[in-house]
């Protein structure tokens, strides 16, 4: 509450108390999405730093201070967070967790017209459903940066039925939200 209010150290004081480090590292996730919503990205930043490595925490926080960031229109933090989520996810020894922490990567990736980047980080995963869900948010981001043609394209390539399906659902999901923003509803 005190990081809603403004109070971030005292939010930072509370958490440090908390006596599970897993607990600790998801709250100062959330502190720093907080930070960046309220403009303050090298707080977030900061914040971030004492976040472990262990089950992705890190990796997820920091993706989403970037998805934050594109949010506020900031891309220039929004890609500084990238690079911080890509090294996190280089060095995370969580290996049951590592492959389903790549779809927080990718569509900050692919949002930012890496597509070919997140594509590549995708499908090096071995986990289908991992990788299904990575190509997913792949799939997602491209249909709404560059259109549903190019999306749908790549994603006929695609040899897994499983993996098609992940990224057939979120074109349509890549359309709605299209509509959405050019203020026209589905259908129209």
């Amino acid at each position: 509450m005190e990081a809603i209010a403004g109070d971030v150290p005292s939010a930072r004081a509370r958490v440090s108390a908390m006596e599970n480090p897993r607990d600790r590292d998801v709250v100062n996730h959330f502190i720093a999405r907080t930070q960046v919503q309220a403009g303050d990205a090298e707080g977030a930043n900061q914040t971030m730093a004492s976040v472990g490595e262990i089950g992705g925490t890190r990796v997820f926080g920091y993706s989403d201070c970037a998805m934050m960031s594109l949010e506020r229109g900031d891309e220039a933090n929004a890609r500084r967070f990238l690079q911080q989520a890509i090294a996190a996810y280089s060095a995370d020894p969580d290996t049951q967790m590592r492959p389903w922490t790549v779809f927080a990567i990718v569509g900050v990736q692919t949002r930012l017209g890496d597509t070919a980047g997140a594509m590549a980080l995708a499908r090096g995963v071995s986990d289908a459903r991992a990788r299904a869900t990575a190509y997913q948010q792949v799939a997602l981001y491209q249909t709404v940066r560059e259109g549903p043609a190019a999306a749908y394209a790549w994603a006929q390539e695609l040899q897994s039925p499983l993996d098609r399906a992940y990224a057939w659902a979120a074109i349509a999901q890549g359309i709605v939200e299209r509509q959405k923003r050019a203020g026209t509803q589905v259908g129209q």
